[in-house]
């Protein structure tokens, strides 16, 4: 009998001191001052029970490093606020784990240097520059061994200066010419041995002048002329050549963007 009445009152004691412990923890979490605004360390938790950010406000606005979740757990964000000089870091992850993307935000605008891995590699895939939220300097996508496969250059979110693209040995692909966001100068594409296979010009965006389509021993196959993208001689086209260059104009792809309400909304 005495057993059971240790039993129970040690039961008993234990359930006081996790309610007391709970209770003191609310007191530490999720304040609310007179005014409505968030302040001290706030914490939410997802349906399942995980928890879904952690965090500190300062008159309603988060300060310092947050720390935001998946639902399985595992850590989607890391955000630096720092208030006084307008500035936030954040780094960014898949939710198997690997970093997805890195870089600073000034006044709510990407800023600086962003950069991209892959979901499954976790290697570094692109980097692109930022000024006031725009794109400004030299954009880079690379190949899973860590060589360039595309370099853009940008001034205020248009193409503006020099395209490349290069063979994953890191030898020149294709080089081209952007001005204002439309593709203006020499076009030429090269063999993997270094040899010409086309070179051509762009005159706002269209094929224009003499085009020259090479061999792969630095022979001239044929040559075409065009006005304005308009040949005089469209038979002479091949027409897989033809959707090459197409595609080649169509890829020039943008990094996904990553959400700015995991950022500055939603808290």
């Amino acid at each position: 009998m005495r057993k059971k009445i240790y039993f129970i009152v040690l039961v008993l004691f234990i359930s006081l001191s996790y309610i007391s412990i709970t209770k003191t923890q609310d007191t530490i979490f999720n304040k609310i001052d007179e005014k409505g605004q968030k302040q001290g360390w706030w914490r939410e938790y997802y349906d399942n029970g995980k928890l879904k950010y952690l965090g500190f406000f300062e008159n309603n606005i988060p300060s310092g490093i947050f720390k935001r979740y998946y639902e399985n757990g595992n850590l989607k964000a890391i955000i630096n606020y720092d208030n006084k000089n307008n500035i936030t870091h954040a780094i960014f992850y898949h939710e198997n784990g690997n970093i997805s993307a890195d870089g600073f935000y000034y006044k709510k605008n990407k800023d600086s240097i962003w950069k991209y891995y892959s979901y499954e590699t976790g290697k570094l895939i692109a980097e692109e520059r930022y000024k006031n939220g725009k794109l400004n300097g030299i954009s880079i996508r690379y190949y899973l061994n860590g060589k360039p496969f595309e370099k853009i250059s940008w001034k205020d979110n248009k193409k503006n200066g020099i395209w490349e693209q290069y063979f994953d040995n890191g030898a020149l692909r294709l080089q081209a010419l952007y001005k204002n966001d439309t593709l203006n100068g020499p076009f030429y594409v090269f063999f993997e041995s270094g040899y010409f296979q086309v070179k051509g010009f762009f005159k706002n965006g269209k094929r224009h002048g003499k085009w020259e389509y090479y061999k792969d021993n630095n022979i001239k196959d044929f040559e075409v002329s065009f006005n304005n993208g308009i040949s005089d001689d469209s038979e002479k086209l091949d027409r897989k050549q033809q959707q090459y260059f197409e595609e080649l104009e169509k890829n020039i792809g943008r990094i996904k963007e990553p959400d700015i309400n995991e950022i500055f909304k939603g808290y």
